[in-house]
């Protein structure tokens, strides 16, 4: 293949030869590009797991929980029907039992128990877990030196322990930090209704409410809605955080980096080019060996970047990985270096050459 009188075998020769000697600054540029990329993805990455890890200490304070309270007034049913609402994740009602646990090892001690329908389990342990038997909190547990899968032997006989739930004081109510929860049918009334939402949703949160038998004042008070724990807030808007973040203009800074570093690759060679065509190169053949030179230099740079990225992202373990993110602005970034790098070769004029070369 011929472009005019140069083969294209020929142009690429010359641009490897440019690349090796230095003649394209490829290496400058190419490290600039490195440090530039690679600032911009950690920073990012850093702002967007910092917003996870806030994410994820709200959900697991228990920040997400809504409590609806009406004594003796919670629909079983109703509460458990909850988790299915939008964003839901789990629900289920809650009263004070009637018959506590006593353990055999503490005799006229009982221990705060509480009845809870199966779906309650959910809400202060993993989804995975069998719903049914008996709780303890890890409060309990460390007492009694029990653990899931123990027998607890009470004044009433033998407990199997199903499971032991985390219930740490860090802001959340205390109702369940020294307490034992036992699994009932939730076709009954209770005190309490509890549902985990996440991401949190305005209609779950106005829906909720339906777990109430009687949305009248009763003899308890009226009915109420609060959150678990309000030490974090009231609300977590990791969308709108997201969105707002301070690296979110990021990748056009980016672009617009990359299209400079193309641009003054080639803009410093302007004398070079000028005077190559007054011998007869032709402007299209300097476009071709250039975008050799500048996709060159970009592709090996970015392969650098990404190389970079994965290795402290490993090292890390991150929650969110730059990787494809990083891929797409690093093909953008190759695309705006050679605009800039094509923008900088139209600039330049074989009759300004003297120019050029007294501006050396």
């Amino acid at each position: 293949m011929k472009t005019g009188t140069i083969t294209l075998a020929s142009l690429r020769s010359e641009a490897s030869r440019n690349l090796r000697s230095g003649t394209t600054r490829g290496g400058l540029f190419g490290v600039l590009w490195v440090l530039l990329a690679m600032a911009a993805l950690l920073w990012n990455s850093a702002v967007t797991n910092g917003i996870i890890q806030d994410a994820e200490r709200w959900q697991s304070a228990g920040a997400s929980v809504l409590v609806v309270e009406s004594t003796g007034n919670i629909d079983g049913l109703r509460c458990e029907s909850m988790g299915a609402l939008p964003n839901a994740e789990s629900a289920g009602a809650i009263r004070q039992s009637s018959s506590p646990l006593r353990p055999a090892m503490t005799p006229g001690v009982d221990l705060p128990t509480f009845d809870a329908t199966p779906g309650f389990v959910h809400v202060v342990l993993d989804r995975a877990t069998n719903p049914n038997g008996v709780f303890v909190s890890e409060q309990v547990a460390s007492a009694l030196g029990i653990t899931a899968g123990d027998d607890l032997p009470t004044a009433n006989g033998r407990a199997l322990v199903t499971g032991v739930f985390d219930y740490p004081d860090d802001g959340r109510r205390a109702l369940l930090g020294y307490a034992t929860i036992q699994t009932v049918p939730a076709a009954d009334t209770f005190d309490e209704c509890w549902v985990s939402i996440w991401p949190e949703s305005d209609q779950a949160r106005s829906i909720i409410s339906a777990s109430v038998l009687d949305q009248a004042s009763t003899d308890e008070g009226v009915p109420t809605i609060s959150q678990l724990n309000t030490t974090l807030g009231a609300s977590f808007s990791g969308e709108e955080r997201y969105r707002d973040r301070a690296t979110a203009f990021l990748p056009l800074g980016l672009l617009c980096a990359a299209a400079a570093l193309g641009f003054a690759a080639v803009r410093t060679r302007r004398l070079e080019l000028a005077a190559s065509r007054l011998v007869g190169v032709r402007p299209r053949d300097q476009a071709i060996h250039l975008s050799m030179e500048t996709l060159s230099w970009m592709t090996m740079a970015s392969a650098v970047v990404l190389a970079s990225i994965l290795a402290v992202e490993m090292a890390l373990s991150v929650r969110f990985s730059s990787i494809q993110y990083a891929e797409l602005l690093l093909v953008g970034g190759g695309m705006a270096a050679w605009t800039g790098a094509m923008m900088a070769l139209a600039s330049i004029s074989s009759g300004r050459a003297l120019d050029y070369f007294r501006d050396r």
